[in-house]
């Protein structure tokens, strides 16, 4: 397709396009210097709440593993 040079940026002359179906996939993730955290999916938008829950559940395991890690290391 031939355009001139004023319609290279006019929106009459473009194409949205979608890559990979469209959708989108929200994650939270945790690192340290000390490692990697777990990669985690989430579903729905987070609350207040629930981001708490989610600091429990992933958030804990891994501060708990690192300090472990570190205090084996040092001790």
């Amino acid at each position: 397709m031939c355009r001139r040079p004023h319609e290279a940026m006019d929106p009459n002359c473009q194409q949205g396009t979608v890559q990979a179906g469209g959708g989108s996939v929200m994650v939270w993730a945790v690192f340290s210097w000390h490692g990697l955290g777990p990669l985690v999916r989430l579903d729905r938008t987070l609350t207040g709440n629930a981001y708490v829950q989610l600091l429990g559940d992933h958030l804990q395991p891994f501060m708990d593993y690192v300090l472990k890690q570190r205090w084996d290391f040092y001790g």
